[in-house]
């Protein structure tokens, strides 16, 4: 049995991949959550709104294109 991502890893990853694809505002939260093979409410738990997923996938970017460090 291949191990699952915790649901935070899955939602960030799914919406790393819409966002990359369709583009931000395109996205729904419906459709990250269905990719996370997760629930809307699920997304909700972790992130209070699409803003902040968006946010928090676009700090990841940037720390993988040179750290720019947490303030």
């Amino acid at each position: 049995m291949i191990p699952q991502l915790p649901p935070r890893e899955r939602i960030i990853d799914a919406a790393k991949a819409l966002f990359m694809e369709q583009g931000i505002t395109r996205v729904s939260v419906d459709a990250i959550a269905a990719l996370a093979a997760s629930t809307k409410m699920t997304v909700y738990r972790h992130f209070e709104s699409k803003d902040a997923l968006v946010l928090e996938w676009l700090e990841q970017l940037t720390e993988s294109y040179g750290g720019v460090a947490r303030g």
